[in-house]
């Protein structure tokens, strides 16, 4: 006789997965074979903080009950809360994610007793680190901003012990002098590194060769909030990034925002695009690229393109992308091949041809210096490709166009414009034939080709104030064409008041997208037909939020 599925404990834990701390507690009383499996589930994280909104702090396990099931704790997060029987736990032996994050405690307690506490929170937090550097592989520390402390030469140390450590992330903190040679040490060691608002004077003199070969993915930012705090300057950052001679990834944000000074920061910036660009390139792995919001220049932003291998993604929202990165991401550059800088892939398949040949991620919304013909050209030449994120497109730049070669696209967001006048309501010959209708056709056979399509966005949410008006969303018109589209969960056209999609769309939908969850826009100005509508397609989610005149 086969066992009760529910007596399995594979398929226990993996009900696990899916059910609240509560639901789990609960649980524990169905059956021996329940609490056996999901005891470590329930223990599984622990996040230890005071919600004193409510008057009265949260009561967490101690004693007895603590130390018999501390051995199946993987995650330990404290939050303004820190309690001695857990800064001192030891024996966690599947501990492998550790947090300490300080909001509210300097605005509670005067200056100095903030201060002071924070300091000794961290001397009990480096000893947990040490407790249990055999098996730690995340590591977070986040202090106050108010303070920036520097934490105590322990700490570092017992980072260092961590033989497993692949994550670290830091931030509000001040590094002395002293310690920054064994910062820069800890800092080699993970695969992801995250610093966030790091006061640091600068790389040591007594490192000049010091490389970090851990890390492939690092992320330098400062809140805008923080402007004023004193951090590692742009120059230093930049030579941090090159001495990461393993790098595949850069996430970077400088901090500024309006209310800052624009021309210190637009100095500022160049000076870390300049730095980071400086011959011999060092950076061969180096793929993706996240800068968005950076006030970068077209110019320093092509010159780092220029010199990379290959790039699978690229995000530079609100940036000055313009025609000098973009003939950068589209040029043959079969000539340098012959004249790599880096001898250990030269001859190697690592070096595209290129860059639009191997991207995979391209955001570059809220660029004003990108056009329309620039966006059609992208879809043209990048056959890998999966999310694309962009300002407006023309429909008589796409029918004129090639035909697009992304055939793998996932997520396309951006605003498909009707530039050719037509009035929906009175015009409908217009739409079955002559100059409009041949073009809205054309534009839905190369919509057709996307046939792994997941989410599509006609209007671009980032303009909302502005009245828009893309495809007609109509059988007659072409929709008919896109009966492919079997993966598609969301289609939004906000904005855009001027479709008359009708009922026979709507059960078209049902038959034809049939994993569709969200339907996003104003689908006809007659009431009775949306009601209609939105019975039809029930239950996926619609919003039909009319726009505001």
């Amino acid at each position: 006789m086969s066992p009760h599925p529910l007596s399995i404990p594979e398929i226990i834990e993996h009900v696990a997965k899916y059910l609240s701390q509560r639901d789990i507690h609960n649980c524990l009383l169905v059956s021996k074979a329940f609490y056996n499996t999901m005891i470590s589930a329930l223990w599984r994280t622990i996040n230890i903080y005071n919600d004193r909104t409510k008057g009265t702090p949260l009561k967490f396990p101690l004693g007895d009950v603590l130390h018999r099931y501390k051995h199946h704790i993987q995650r330990l997060v404290f939050l303004d809360d820190y309690p001695p029987p857990y800064l001192t736990l030891q024996g966690c032996s599947c501990l492998q994610v550790l947090q300490i994050k300080t909001k509210r405690l300097d605005h509670e307690l005067p200056a100095e007793v903030s201060r002071d506490y924070q300091d000794r929170i961290l001397f009990g937090f480096a000893g947990l680190i040490t407790a249990h550097a055999s098996t730690l592989q995340e590591v977070l520390v986040q202090l106050s901003p108010r303070y920036m402390l520097a934490p105590p030469k322990d700490l570092w140390s017992a980072l260092l012990e961590c033989s497993r450590l692949s994550k670290l992330e830091l931030s509000f903190i001040s590094v002395v002098d002293d310690l920054q040679p064994l910062f820069f040490r800890v800092c080699a060691k993970p695969n992801v590194l995250t610093l966030s608002s790091i006061a640091v004077s600068g790389w040591p003199k007594s490192m000049p060769d010091f490389t970090l070969t851990g890390p492939r993915r690092i992320s330098i930012t400062k809140h805008p909030k923080d402007r004023e705090v004193r951090t590692i300057s742009h120059y230093d950052q930049a030579i941090l990034v090159r001495r990461c001679l393993n790098l595949e990834s850069i996430i970077w944000r400088s901090g500024g925002s309006r209310l800052s000074n624009a021309a210190q920061n637009e100095i500022d910036t160049a000076t870390f695009y300049n730095t980071l660009s400086m011959d011999p390139w060092p950076l061969p792995y180096l793929e993706m690229l996240d800068l968005s919001w950076a006030r970068v220049t077209d110019k320093d932003l092509a010159a780092v393109l220029r010199k990379m291998y290959r790039l699978k993604s690229l995000k530079v929202i609100g940036t000055r992308f313009g025609p000098l990165c973009f003939q950068a991401i589209i040029a043959d550059r079969t000539d340098r091949m012959d004249r790599m800088e880096h001898p250990d892939l030269q001859g190697s398949c690592c070096y595209e041809r290129r860059l639009c040949d191997s991207i995979q991620v391209l955001m570059i919304n809220d660029c004003s210096a990108v056009t329309s013909k620039m966006i059609q050209t992208f879809l043209e030449n990048c056959p890998c490709l999966t999310h694309f994120y962009a300002d407006t497109v023309t429909m008589t730049d796409i029918a004129q166009g090639q035909e697009w070669v992304s055939l793998e696209m996932k997520d396309l967001q951006f605003y498909l414009e009707a530039d050719v006048k037509v009035s929906y309501h009175h015009d409908d010959g217009a739409l079955e034939s002559g100059p409009f209708a041949k073009m809205q056709r054309s534009v839905y056979r190369r919509l057709a080709t996307l046939t792994r399509l997941e989410r599509l966005h006609l209007t671009n949410y980032q303009r909302r104030a502005v009245e828009k008006r893309t495809l007609d969303l109509r059988l007659k018109a072409g929709m008919d064409l896109l009966v492919g589209w079997t993966h598609l969960k969301e289609l939004t056209f906000l904005f855009d008041d001027h479709q008359q999609i009708g009922v026979d769309e709507a059960h078209w939908i049902r038959r034809s997208w049939p994993r569709l969850k969200s339907f996003k826009g104003y689908p006809n100005d007659d009431d009775s037909v949306r009601d209609l509508i939105r019975d039809v397609l029930w239950p996926i989610a619609i919003d039909d939020t009319p726009i505001e005149r």
